[in-house]
């Protein structure tokens, strides 16, 4: 436990061209290169989502501190239920590292203001699907990080403090 201290927030997404992150509660393509960098992200660090991203997943993530946001879930095993984003940050930011915002749509869009980096694997293509990540004013974001893939560029962003 760390008592407090304040720790980055990282949105973590695979986005397809057209914005697409989700179609029917799941993926809606199947890139083991992405999933692979997903878990050496968010291995041992805290992650944080949605019921839906919760029950598309149908367990607790595991080598990680689980937080779950819904008002609706009942208490499973290895997951922290909160009914509010602030009250699931509150606690996350009680543990040591990086606290990751994994999903969906519903928590991307009331974490991106508060939001210190992105993590966004920006998948080539568009799909089809009924789920897509939030607007996103590049303005406020400069590009730290890039790495390029087969099937898709990573970018890590830094909030820029001049673009607010």
């Amino acid at each position: 436990m760390r008592g407090g201290c304040l720790s980055r927030l990282i949105l973590i997404a695979a986005i397809a061209e057209n914005g697409l992150i989700g179609k029917n509660g799941q993926l809606p393509w199947h890139i083991p290169q992405d999933l692979k960098l997903f878990k050496s992200m968010t291995i041992n660090q805290t992650v944080i989502m949605g019921r839906k991203t919760f029950e598309s997943i149908g367990k607790a993530l595991p080598h990680r501190k689980n937080i779950v946001v819904s008002k609706t879930l009942s208490p499973a095993t290895g997951v922290s239920v909160f009914t509010e984003l602030e009250k699931a940050l509150a606690a996350a930011r009680q543990y040591e590292g990086k606290i990751f915002i994994i999903g969906g749509a519903a928590i991307f869009t009331a974490a991106l203001p508060i939001a210190d980096e992105l993590a966004i694997s920006h998948i080539f293509g568009a799909y089809e699907g009924d789920t897509f990540f939030p607007s996103i004013d590049w303005r406020q974001w400069l590009c730290a990080e890039e790495q390029k893939y087969e099937d898709f560029t990573f970018k890590r962003y830094i909030r820029n403090k001049d673009g607010e």
